[in-house]
């Protein structure tokens, strides 16, 4: 069986520029306590409604698409990762990982 989806979101960073933190343990099952939060280092917000509702937005994809396939109907053609990025503005980014 094959699944069409997979999300996995993890991992909070700060979009502003000359800003290098992060924190890769967050699960977005905890992203709403992070929404409006401010970066300890630079004050900036880390994640923003718009980002957050983004975020929202890709889980329901993912579970509207939680179908499992016989492999002999579908050949999904191997598998694709791909990192997002987010800047604030609820606006998603995929980034294909090269060799994954």
């Amino acid at each position: 069986m094959a699944k069409m989806i997979t999300i996995t979101i993890t991992g909070i960073k700060c979009d502003t520029e000359g800003c290098d933190y992060r924190n890769d343990d967050v699960n977005s099952t905890n992203y709403l306590d992070w929404v409006n939060k401010t970066c300890p280092k630079c004050d900036s917000i880390l994640l923003t409604q718009d980002d957050y509702d983004a975020v929202l937005a890709m889980e329901e994809l993912e579970a509207s698409l939680d179908l499992d396939i016989p492999d002999d109907i579908l050949d999904l053609g191997g598998e694709s990762k791909f990192d997002v990025d987010m800047n604030g503005s609820g606006t998603i980014q995929l980034i294909e990982r090269e060799g994954e």
